[in-house]
């Protein structure tokens, strides 16, 4: 079981503040299939993120744009760690079944976890879910494709 800091994750993700938003990956089991395969990952709901401010003034809650964002990039920290993406880019194609269950405020710890990963080629899917002391926020699936990188 591995773990990432910022620095680490940089290298996989060209996403960069503000629109980076994996603080940390807690975990990262790439052992046995690829459908058994799972990340979980930190992203810290900053009092002086630029959404803080604008939605809603006096009473800030993470856009759920920005909650999805959070999930696509652990998916593609999984993703990244297939054997053949080392010269790919993961993408997000799109989403399927995602619900919104709770909110996510400035001083939260958003805990995000991708798994279940299917692949044809360089497309596939992954079951994505985010919570706040654990409790569920967000959950999806996440279609996403791979590109090679330029």
């Amino acid at each position: 079981m591995a773990t990432m800091e910022a620095k680490d994750i940089m290298k996989i993700l060209p996403q960069r503040y503000p629109y980076l938003m994996v603080d940390r990956v807690l975990e990262l089991e790439v052992e046995g299939e690829i459908g058994e395969w799972r990340v979980v990952a930190l992203k810290n709901a900053s009092a002086d993120a630029p959404w803080a401010a604008g939605h809603f003034p006096g009473n800030p809650v993470m856009p759920g744009t920005m909650i999805e964002e959070a999930m696509a990039q652990a998916g593609a920290i999984l993703i990244a760690s297939l054997p053949d993406s080392a010269e790919k880019v993961a993408f997000n194609a799109g989403w399927e079944e995602v619900r919104h269950r709770g909110q996510v405020r400035p001083g939260d710890q958003l805990i995000i976890e991708a798994s279940g990963l299917r692949m044809k080629g360089d497309l596939g899917k992954g079951k994505v879910m985010a919570k706040v002391d654990g409790a569920v926020v967000s959950e999806g699936v996440l279609k996403f494709g791979r590109l090679p990188r330029e």
